[in-house]
């Protein structure tokens, strides 16, 4: 029996592992040929590479095709050779596994493999666990001030994941950023398991850095894809808003509060569907405790934080203040503006902000009504996740539960509180300042109304935006600004 010498690990999930051990080998189209063979795929070529190791076992790969055949995302080109090493990536018609699972025409059916040579010897090998024995990282994804975000290779799945290297002498350059905070993120993640949740698949600590395992996402975050499509029609808002309460009601449930919500942090799959990421503000807390520190970006912020960070309001905060934010995503995601500036502080404790009728005409006075519900200074008359799905706007959708969900939890039962959501007069009786300077000419100031419709809240259009100058917290830049309003 011949000695296994070299493997082929599918990067593709769909396509099987390879064990090499004949000295040479085909893939192609043609399954006569060809050892590993794709003959319903017309991009690849009938014989479209071999592998193959000489008699001092140097292994090449030739190029035979047509369309390309690609090692590191490099083209040999046709009728030529280059050599094989541990841990290359060969990858057929497309230059590398990242470029096609971003590419709707490759994302399912690419083809490409992780080359490892068992018999290859490294000078200085490490003997223990390490982010080199695992991972095969390859390019940036992203970064910001404290964390740099890679694509890398599981080496014996050939999986591609997201690695989010954290290096530690930063943690002597900000106190807010601690190790046993990251490890905390880390550990809330590995913890929960929902379709709507990014998850965590391994954590790797070494001398110098902390490597964070991640699920791959490729189709970008919801920021992007406000700013790109200008706004969302009240189904497609639904649909989204409903796992994005979805998912925050699974952590809401096991005492998980994300604290740091906000469309950056909401990744989308090519599907269109959401993956709700970083971690790194997020405490577990029971149900007594309360957080206190203050974090979050200022336009998502909800009252008492400010509040707090005033001395003004005493014993922290609660899970509430998420239903704040999800509230500002859902004004973003029909508006395609947001409610408040990123420092507009006097607003946010007043919960100022108004529906232009030019850009909300065309949206219902449910849809208003749950954003009013949603954006309501005391957090004790703001709606709850449960009571998110009791709302009129929500009643034609289900709430999305995790595998290891077999009945609702507790939260998700009716409880007095639950029984009956806020009615609209509660959410009219919040006071709004009678301070305004007149002579601003673009202040606007409408009452609110007495009637079941949407309440609507004035807001200072006078008021700049200033940049945004907080401390970077995630991969992703802070400078992101939504400001595009609905197009008619």
């Amino acid at each position: 029996m011949s000695t296994v010498w070299a493997k082929l690990i599918s990067i593709n999930q769909k396509h099987a592992h390879k064990d090499i051990s004949e000295n040479e080998l085909y893939i192609g189209r043609n399954a006569s040929d060809c050892a590993i063979s794709f003959p319903d795929e017309k991009v690849i070529s009938g014989k479209h590479c071999k592998i193959y190791r000489d008699s001092d076992k140097v292994v090449f790969i030739e190029d035979l095709s047509s369309n390309g055949t690609f090692v590191n995302g490099k083209q040999v080109g046709k009728g030529k050779k280059t050599t094989l090493h541990d841990g290359d990536e060969i990858s057929l018609a497309v230059p590398n596994s990242y470029k096609a699972l971003k590419t709707e025409q490759f994302a399912d059916k690419f083809i490409a493999y992780l080359f490892r040579n068992l018999e290859e010897k490294k000078p200085n090998a490490p003997t223990n666990t390490t982010i080199d024995t695992e991972y095969d990282i390859r390019e940036e994804l992203g970064s910001g001030n404290f964390a740099t975000v890679k694509l890398a290779l599981n080496k014996n799945t050939g999986e591609p994941v997201a690695v989010k290297i954290i290096d530690k002498k930063k943690f002597a350059l900000n106190p807010a950023l601690r190790k046993d905070q990251v490890l905390d993120e880390a550990k809330i993640m590995k913890a929960i398991h929902h379709p709507n949740i990014l998850s965590i698949k391994d954590i790797i600590d070494s001398d110098e850095n902390i490597y964070m395992i991640l699920e791959l996402v490729t189709g970008g975050d919801l920021f992007d894809a406000v700013v790109a499509k200008g706004h969302y029609s009240e189904e497609e808002a639904k649909d989204l808003f409903e796992q994005l309460a979805s998912s925050v009601g699974y952590l809401h449930d096991r005492g998980i509060a994300h604290r740091d919500l906000k469309p950056e942090n909401i990744l989308m799959t090519k599907d269109g569907k959401i993956k709700l990421s970083d971690f790194g503000l997020s405490k577990i807390i029971g149900e007594e405790q309360l957080m206190k520190t203050l974090c979050g970006t200022p336009k998502y912020l909800a009252p008492e934080i400010i509040f707090q960070s005033e001395g003004k309001q005493e014993g922290g905060y609660s899970k509430a203040v998420d239903c704040w934010s999800m509230g500002v995503i859902l004004f973003i995601l029909l508006g395609g503006y947001p409610p408040f500036g990123d420092n507009s502080f006097d607003q946010i404790k007043k919960a100022e902000f108004d529906f232009e009728e030019d850009e909300w005409e065309e949206v219902g006075d449910a849809a208003k009504d749950l954003i009013c519900k949603l954006l309501t200074v005391n957090p004790a008359k703001r709606l709850t996740v449960a009571q998110i799905f009791s709302h009129e706007w929500m009643k034609s959708v289900d709430r999305v539960y995790s595998k290891d969900d077999d009945q609702p939890s507790s939260d998700t039962k009716k409880t007095p509180r639950d029984e009956e959501l806020p009615n609209n007069e509660e959410s009219k009786k919040q006071k709004v300042s009678e301070t305004k300077k007149a002579s601003s000419p673009k202040t606007v100031k409408k009452e609110e109304e007495t009637t079941g419709q949407a309440s609507k809240r004035k807001v200072d259009k006078n008021e700049e935006e200033p940049e945004q100058d907080q401390e970077e917290q995630s991969p992703k830049q802070n400078t992101k600004s939504i400001t595009k309003r609905r197009k008619k």
